[in-house]
């Protein structure tokens, strides 16, 4: 019988605005606001378009209503993030016809686009309330209106109108409000919390991955967060063949970190770590890595990770009625080679009920000494907390989940493209620097 080495990983403490530091982010969020709350950057208010069918305007306002005065235990926006939500205007949409889908996703494509050629400047960002799924098959309000706005930089929230009114007098409405106002905020450039963090890990850490297109074309990702955990940058653009993949990779790789390093002059950047992610490394993201940290020298040390959300592994622990392993259990296969519990069993906290497969982490390539391999891998695991997709979101590294949602966002948005605006998305600088994709 084999033995291994395994190890509880702390969980972290995350930070929130005016020094306070919580392991909960809602009760985070409560007592000290979100974690850039005096970033000079920052507005003070966030308008918002609504978009409705016809005849649902009360819904829209009552919606509004409760986001910023907030229901039952959820405080609402303007208290939770110490940022003013304001309603600026509304889209009523005219629908004939519930069944015609196409029809539906066309008239809300016709409204957004004679608003957008006279007051697309006055918002910040847009609510999109719409039937829901089973109305469409391919065409959709939800792809007809986020292309249009996000090729004008402008960050969209979609509402599903009828799983909303369900909800009404429910005290789900407060969980839902919550996650809502969560999204609005990051989508908007927010950052809600960061990981408190002490010395060793990673000064920058690297998403990098793509997705193919068709049989020749990729679309190419990298995504930048800083040590803390905070969501920092996305770059993307479609190359031809693997030899143009390397290439687009290898560029966005040196920009993104470059930029970095350029908007942040008080900042040291040491230690890069990378991370991609998939049932097997790619041999064409790693090449791209290794490639350009060759080129670039003894400017940085690095490591390359592989992380793989789906492995064949699972770990059991007959302790409990349910054989939930610690959360934060890591198993050291090998001195390269580690299983990661992310969700388990939480003494004194109530617990998941099922078997969660553990991250696989392997680190492929690295010039880090030896012992920063332990801190990044433990970094990687705190990055699971610090999803900013709702309160209680998929506990997955943002640093290989942020790409694959953005991946899967901007394929569709392509496939969708009626209007020729897919280039003027992947041009629009305003977006770069938001999770807009969330």
């Amino acid at each position: 019988m084999s033995s291994f080495y395994a190890e509880i990983i702390d969980e972290p403490w995350l930070r929130f605005g005016n020094g306070v530091t919580e392991k909960f982010t809602f009760r985070g969020l409560g007592r000290g606001g979100p974690f850039d709350i005096h970033q000079l950057s920052r507005k003070e208010k966030l308008n918002v378009l609504f978009i409705y069918p016809e005849g649902k305007k009360d819904i829209s306002d009552y919606m509004f209503d409760k986001l910023v005065s907030g229901y039952r235990n959820f405080n609402g926006f303007n208290r939770l993030f110490r940022q003013d939500l304001q309603k600026i205007n509304g889209l009523e949409i005219p629908i004939k016809s519930i069944s015609q889908g196409a029809v539906i996703a066309n008239e809300y494509k016709t409204k957004l686009k004679n608003f957008l050629q006279n007051q697309r400047n006055e918002i910040d960002t847009a609510i999109i309330m719409h039937p829901g799924k089973p109305y469409f098959t391919y065409e959709s309000p939800y792809f007809s209106t986020k292309i249009l706005l996000a090729a004008h930089g402008k960050p969209t929230q979609s509402i599903d109108i009828e799983k909303f009114e369900n909800l009404i007098g429910n005290d789900s409405l407060k969980y839902y409000l919550a996650n809502v106002s969560l999204a609005i905020y990051a989508k908007t450039g927010g950052k809600p919390w960061a990981l408190d963090i002490g010395p060793g890990g990673s000064d920058l850490i690297l998403g990098v991955g793509g997705t193919r297109v068709d049989t020749q074309n990729y679309f190419a990702f990298t995504t930048l967060f800083e040590r803390n955990g905070t969501f920092d940058y996305w770059a993307s653009d479609i190359s031809r063949g693997e030899e143009g993949y390397v290439k687009l990779l290898k560029s966005q790789i040196s920009i993104v970190i470059d930029d970095y390093i350029k908007e942040h002059p008080e900042t040291q950047v040491k230690k890069v770590s990378f991370h991609i992610a998939g049932k097997r490394p790619g041999k064409l993201e790693k090449q791209a890595v290794l490639e350009v940290m060759k080129e670039r020298g003894a400017e940085f040390e690095y490591a390359l990770f592989h992380i793989n959300t789906s492995s064949l592994f699972w770990i059991m622990d007959d302790k409990n009625n349910f054989f939930l392993p610690n959360e934060g259990l890591k198993v050291s296969l090998t001195s390269k080679d580690f299983l990661i519990i992310v969700e388990g069993y939480r003494p004194a906290v109530k617990s998941i009920r099922r078997l969660v497969k553990p991250l696989r982490i392997t680190a492929i390539d690295f010039t880090v000494p030896y012992e920063e391999i332990h801190n990044m891998v433990k970094e990687i695991y705190w990055l699971t907390r610090m999803n900013w997709k709702g309160f209680r979101a998929k506990k997955i590294p943002v640093s290989v989940y942020y790409p694959r949602i953005l991946a899967y966002l901007l394929y569709n948005l392509r496939m969708h493209d009626r209007e020729g605006v897919f280039n003027d998305i992947m041009l629009e600088t305003t977006l770069r620097k938001k999770a807009w994709f969330l």
